[in-house]
C-alpha cells in the first residue's frame, strides 16, 4: 500500500517540487513561511488521502512541521485500509481519486469508526453546492478548497482539536 514519501527512520525524502529551505516550504512556485503565529497543536495522527503526490508531500511536510504524525494514502481503498490499521484522529480526504472516491471512502470510514468521532475534512476544488451536500451526507465535517491555504488548514486543526476534546 502506498505511503507518504518518507523513510521510517528519518525525515521525508526529497520529492520533486517540494522543499523545506530555512523554514520555508515551497511547492511549484508558491511559498509559505514556516514561522507559525498560532499556538502549538497537541500531537494527532492524521490520515492524508490524496492522489496528487506533490500535494500529498506538501501536506505531509507541513503537518510534520506542526508536530503531527502523518500516514498517507493515494486512493480511497488505501485510505480505508490505513484507517483500519492506523486508527487516525483526523482524516484529510481528497474527493476525486482513482477507484473509490473520497465520498465513498468517507462513508466506509464512518462505518469503521462506529461510535468513535473521527473528523473528516475534504480537500477539493469542487465548490458546487451539490458536492458540499454530498460530502456532508457521506460523513464529512468540513471542506478546505484547493489550492490549500496552509494557514487556514492549521486554524481548522485547532478548531477540530477543540471538537475532539469535547467529543471525548
Amino acid at each position: 500500500m502506498p505511503q507518504c514519501q518518507s523513510d521510517e527512520n528519518g525525515p521525508a525524502k526529497p520529492f520533486p517540487g517540494v522543499a523545506v529551505i530555512s523554514s520555508t516550504l515551497t511547492l511549484t512556485g508558491w511559498t509559505l513561511a514556516m514561522d507559525r503565529k498560532h499556538p502549538a497543536l497537541p500531537r494527532l495522527k492524521i490520515l492524508v488521502a490524496e492522489d496528487d503526490l506533490a500535494q500529498q508531500e506538501l501536506l505531509k511536510t507541513f503537518l510534520e512541521h506542526l508536530g503531527q504524525e502523518v500516514v498517507c494514502a493515494a486512493n480511497g481503498e488505501d485510505a480505508i485500509d490505513l484507517f483500519r490499521e492506523a486508527s487516525p484522529d483526523l482524516v484529510l480526504m481528497d474527493i476525486l481519486m482513482p477507484g473509490i472516491d473520497g465520498f465513498e471512502a468517507t462513508s466506509r470510514i464512518r462505518d469503521l469508526a462506529g461510535d468513535a468521532w473521527v473528523p473528516v475534512i475534504y480537500l477539493t476544488a469542487m465548490q458546487q453546492r451539490a458536492s458540499v451536500l454530498a460530502g456532508l451526507a457521506a460523513g464529512g465535517h468540513d471542506y478546505l478548497m484547493k489550492p490549500i491555504d496552509l494557514d487556514v488548514l492549521e486554524l481548522k486543526l485547532h478548531a477540530i482539536l477543540n471538537a475532539i476534546e469535547v467529543n471525548n
